[in-house]
């Protein structure tokens, strides 16, 4: 996964090389022309940005019109059921009175979409032919009818039976009848307790046979129709019935009856789900029928029709499918209206419902209330349904008209049976009012799943036969923050012309200005639009005036963009237009996708131009926006339009310019010759220019017009790698350090190689920040780490040699910089070679910046110190005897022995941090050793002991022998002029507002009565800080009272470490005299892990340690380490 932190309106290039996996993000700008609206035929001028708003909309989000009511009579209250037909008079109403009823009657466990008792539908009384009617009336009408559907079947509640005579009997060892039925003709869900379906065999008359049933049940607990097997016995008459256990209601599969030899009957079905059953009766003769019936349900017997003889292991059929003549002999079938047929092959044979006639009826009018009159004389008929069918079948009667009608279900003449009648659907005609969610207003129009592209998409419909006068047909567009331009598609369905105006207004409703006025007769999608280019806030609006009213007018995909400037930030087009299409431009034109626009460029400045204008104050071209950062890769695609009678090339030129209007370079020119789109792509490192234009050059003669597409254009990209984290070792160097240096290199894009670093230095503050190979040092730099776990890549690099100590050599300044040079996939001449400057001023150099004083050019540096920070600082000030006495005012430094203080500053500063006078440490002072490593250095009075340097400027002439303020700061400044310690201190009712005063620079401030003295264990400034006491005796020259130095303030370094025999030598350099103590360890996780070495021998040379001792056998391996105590 790729992560991009993005600015709002920013685009990126993303590519990537399937050879090798590498990828590479851009900025860039890119234009596909898709949401660029102009104009599709006519070539104009405009400007456009990717974020340029438009207002589209393409319909889908339209809900669907459909003016539907359904009545399934059981969603209201009043239709209850009745057992008897209503009558003529009255007629039978819904709650408000929009259905009526005639000749029919409610019934329930009847309706199509219910399992439960509630389940209702209609009943039209068969013995009522041509009166017998459900309709709807005023007040549920439709405003116009376009369809009615409803769900319809015969209600048949005669019993038939199809019979079948076996002649030379039924085996006398027992048979198995086994079949299926068509799946298409097995009951549906519904609750029809008054239905069956039946196997009758051994069938020797009316009163006298077996059967085997089936009849749906509803299961109440379980809702849902179980079906429940019987097995039936009749003797003359007398019917010997056995109920099986139900089953849920599933497709019905398979049946098969069993009769043993001795008369253990046994039915199954679905799936050898079996339930056996005996009739304990003499068995009948061998001979009978073998037959099917069916009540009010429809039934079909398959081709597997089987009967097998008494040896069921074997399965032997004795008796197959029936021949063509089997079912010659039915019983009880009646010539007019057969319940049974067999297929012409006899391969099944089917129960249906008896033939009847449905009327579909269509007028004005309403019914008259009157049982004297003929009503459906008041109607045209428009339709006869052949009805024959048991299960439920739903039909769609297409009315079309904007009249407002009622729409009777009548039943026709010679129907003998009931009708059942459920889901009625009306839908209405007229056009609606939509208005969605973003403001877009249809008016009398129709939203259908006709749209442009997919089945599913959907369009508008602006139909004149679906208007209700006087109501005006349109779609209006939502308030509109200037207006570009706009387009949509649109066609005629019907082929018919079909006239439009779009019209323009401030407000709504207005009185509406129209733009433009066309008539389109088009079977095929087509595209308008216009350009408008106004900075009024508005509406559009798309009005249908045709006069024919079968005109019709589909449309979709409307777009509307803003007015855009002609920015410095957006893209600008000039004589061009951009289409998908050519609309009878030209025959030649091939799509560059199968969707989405393209721009196409003019060849002269007036020809097929908008508004018969004339463009030429530029040749035809697209600009690119402000390119921030340069110019990297410019891509598109494009191809050549060929106009009939002009020269067979497009003259396209690639221009780049600093400016939006020139002076332009070409870069690249194209004679254009292919119909076919091609691909053209450069890259380029131009970090000047910042505006690139694609021309089709037509100043000395007249090229054929030209089509682009997809113009991306990157900012510049090279092969580069960052490189961070740069360290110097140590981070303070003193005059007896060497230094090296680390630098971390990560980020190698655009195949990085053959990396080399190298750091440079240089002494001295002149040409400050400016490398040459004469003036600088270079050290060679070499990998030593890389680090594969993180992403990108880390490379450490550290130099093999070192920057050499400056002996005695303090406050020297050291330019330094790391240079690396490499090679790259892409322009590594523009990165190459990379130079680190970064650098972060140290803070123990303020308020010293060397580079803030040489300010052309920012460098890395470091000054060369005497001693470490904070290894020096004030550590008592008495600034007046008891009583205000003058005479024993001192100012006492601590620090390292032998650290060398000299030229180094201390300020002395009054109440308000005035500077009144500053005194310079002699040249060559240096801190004699006086405890633990650590001596002092006293700026005092005459008579102060151990003074080193004599206070000598007055205050004030008060008092001739005050030189330090009651209230006031003392400073210690390095040679180099970094601040070194500040103490800030008062009396204990200061001056007001002293406190304020010193409060930055890191100062230590407290009040005081005496002395002021650090106390506490500590090595370094930074442990004493802040801790102060006062009041106490001075002690000027030596360690304060309850003061604690720990140890001697020395550097330590092993530098080497080897083995002879069985004596370990360690090599030791030290800053000052010491006595070496050797300690060792085995794991220094351990709480105390160190134990000392005994018997150890040294000898040095000056400080330079040479120590010796035993090897200690008993470990197997050992850390060491040495200290000193002095």
């Amino acid at each position: 996964m790729i992560t991009i932190d993005t600015v709002s309106n920013t685009q990126y290039m993303v590519e990537l090389d399937l050879n090798t996996m590498l990828y590479k993000v851009l900025r860039c700008r890119w234009h596909n022309f898709d949401n660029w609206i102009i104009h599709p035929e006519y070539f104009y001028e405009g400007a456009n940005t990717m974020a340029t708003r438009t207002w589209s909309t393409n319909l889908n989000d339209w809900v669907e019109d459909s003016m539907e009511k359904l009545q399934n009579f059981q969603d209201n209250p009043t239709w209850s059921t009745c057992n008897t037909y209503i009558a003529s008079s009255p007629f039978y109403y819904t709650e408000d009175g929009g259905w009526r009823l005639k000749h029919g009657r409610i019934i329930e466990n009847a309706g199509t979409d219910d399992l439960s008792p509630q389940g209702q539908a209609v009943e039209l009384d068969g013995t009522y032919n041509n009166s017998s009617m459900i309709y709807i009336t005023d007040t549920n009408r439709t405003e116009g009818a376009e369809k009615l559907e409803f769900d319809y079947r015969v209600s048949d509640t005669n019993l038939y039976m199809a019979l079948y005579p076996f002649t030379g009997g039924w085996p006398t060892n027992g048979f198995k009848i086994a079949f299926s039925g068509g799946s298409t003709y097995w009951p549906e869900k519904y609750n029809r307790n008054n239905g069956h379906i039946s196997c009758y065999y051994l069938y020797q008359d009316a009163s006298n046979y077996f059967e085997a049933r089936l009849s749906p049940q509803y299961d109440s607990g379980q809702n849902r129709v179980e079906y429940e097997g019987s097995l039936r016995k009749v003797v003359n008459g007398t019917v010997t019935d056995i109920v099986t256990n139900r089953q849920n209601e599933a497709p019905l599969k398979q049946w098969i009856i069993s009769v043993s030899e001795t008369n253990q009957h046994t039915f199954s079905y679905n799936d050898n789900t079996f339930v056996g059953m005996t009739l304990d009766a003499a068995p009948f003769a061998d001979f009978g029928e073998l037959g099917f019936g069916a009540r009010d349900m429809d039934f079909v017997v398959s081709n597997d029709l089987v009967v097998f003889d008494g040896e069921f292991t074997n399965m032997t059929p004795r008796y197959y499918t029936p021949t063509n003549d089997a079912w010659s002999g039915w019983a009880n079938v009646s010539t007019s209206a057969a319940p049974w047929i067999a297929s012409t092959n006899f391969d099944q044979i089917a129960r249906i419902g008896h033939t009847g006639m449905v009327q579909l009826l269509c007028g004005s009018a309403d019914l008259v209330v009157d049982t004297d009159v003929e009503y459906h004389t008041l109607w045209d008929v428009r339709k006869y349904i052949s009805v024959t069918n048991l299960h439920w079948q739903t039909y769609t009667f297409n009315v079309q008209t904007s009249e407002t009608v009622t729409l009777p279900i009548m039943l026709g003449n010679s129907m003998d049976y009931d009708v059942h009648i459920d889901n009625i659907k009306t839908y209405g005609w007229h056009g609606q009012s939509n208005r969605t969610a973003d403001g877009w207003v249809s008016s009398e129009a129709w939203i259908t799943t006709n749209g442009y592209g997919a089945t599913e998409n959907r369009s508008i419909d602006l139909q004149m036969s679906r208007r209700l006068p006087p109501t005006e047909q349109y779609i209006l567009s939502p308030l509109l923050r200037t207006i570009g331009s706009m387009n949509f598609r649109c066609y005629t369905p019907n082929n018919k012309p079909a006239t439009l105006e779009l019209q323009i207004a401030e407000t709504v409703p207005s009185n509406w200005e129209t733009l433009h006025t066309v008539t389109i007769q088009t079977n095929t999608w087509t595209t308008l639009g216009w350009p408008i280019n106004t900075n009024i806030n508005g509406y559009l609006r798309i009005l249908h005036t045709s006069e024919d009213n079968e005109a019709w007018l589909r449309i979709d995909d409307i777009n509307i963009s803003a007015n855009q400037d002609k920015a410095t930030n957006a893209w600008y087009g000039y004589n061009f237009l951009t289409t998908d299409r050519t609309n009878g431009v030209t025959d030649i034109f091939q799509l560059f996708r199968e969707e989405g626009q393209s721009a196409h460029l003019n060849y002269d400045p007036q020809s097929n131009v908008y508004n018969n204008a004339r463009l030429n104050r530029y040749i035809p071209h697209v600009r690119s926006p402000y390119l921030d950062k340069g110019i990297g890769n410019i891509s598109f695609w494009y191809r050549n339009w060929s106009v009939p009678g002009d020269i067979n090339a497009g003259n396209l030129k690639v221009q780049v310019s600093w400016y939006d209007r020139g002076p332009w370079t070409t870069i690249d020119q194209i004679d254009t010759l292919s119909d076919s789109y091609q691909h053209y792509s450069t890259n380029m490192y131009d970090a000047d220019s910042r505006y690139v234009r694609i021309v089709n050059d037509n100043q000395y003669n007249i090229p054929d017009r030209l089509s682009i597409d997809n113009l991306l254009i990157t900012e510049p990209f090279k092969s580069d790698l960052t490189m961070t984290n740069m360290v110097i070792t140590p981070e303070q160097p003193l005059h007896l350090d060497e230094v090296t240096a680390r630098i971390e290199l990560t980020d190698h894009i655009f195949g990085v190689s053959n990396v080399n670093v190298t750091l440079h230095f240089k002494t001295g503050e002149s040409i400050w920040g400016v490398w040459t190979t004469n003036d600088s040092i270079a050290v060679p730099m070499t990998c030593i780490d890389t680090n594969f776990a993180t992403n990108p890549p880390v490379y450490t690099y550290e130099t093999i040699g070192t920057i050499p100590s400056l002996t005695n050599i303090t406050d020297t300044v050291v330019q330094y910089m790391i240079q690396a040079t490499f090679d790259g996939r892409w322009f590594p001449e523009v990165a190459s070679p990379k130079d680190h400057k970064d650098f972060t001023n140290p803070t123990w150099y303020y308020p010293v910046d060397l580079n803030t004083n040489n300010a052309v050019y920012s460098n890395p540096y470091y000054v060369v110190f005497s001693c470490p920070p904070g290894s020096v600082w004030i550590n008592e000030i008495d600034a007046a005897d008891e009583g205000d006495v003058y005479t024993s005012e001192f100012v006492e430094l601590a620090g390292g022995a032998d650290f060398d203080i000299s030229n180094w500053k201390i300020q002395l500063m009054d109440y308000d941090k005035s500077i009144y006078h500053t005194y310079t440490v002699d040249d060559g002072t240096f801190l004699a050793n006086a405890i633990n490593g650590y001596g002092f250095w006293v700026l005092g009075d005459p008579g102060v002991p151990y003074v080193k340097q004599l206070l000598t400027e007055v205050l004030g002439a008060e008092d001739p022998d005050q030189h330090l303020p009651l209230e006031g700061g003392v400073r210690l400044i390095r040679s180099m002029g970094a601040y070194e310690h500040s103490v800030a201190y008062s009396s204990p009712i200061p001056w007001p507002g002293f406190d304020n005063i010193y409060t930055d620079d890191g100062w230590d401030f407290l009040d005081f009565d005496g002395s002021i003295q650090l106390y506490g264990a500590g090595t370094n400034r930074d442990d004493f800080s802040g801790i102060f006491t006062t009041n106490i005796v001075a002690t000027p020259g030596t360690i304060n009272y309850n003061q604690d130095l720990l140890g001697s303030y020395l550097e330590l370094l092993i530098t080497d470490l080897w083995m002879t025999g069985s004596t370990v030598y360690m090599e030791v350099i030290a800053t000052t005299n010491i006595t070496p103590t050797i300690w060792s360890a085995t794991n220094l996780a351990d709480v105390n892990p160190w134990t000392q070495v005994t018997n150890i021998s040294y000898t040095n040379s000056g400080n330079t340690y040479t120590n010796w001792f035993d090897l200690q056998t008993n470990e197997p391996a050992l850390f060491y380490r040495v200290t000193t105590t002095n």
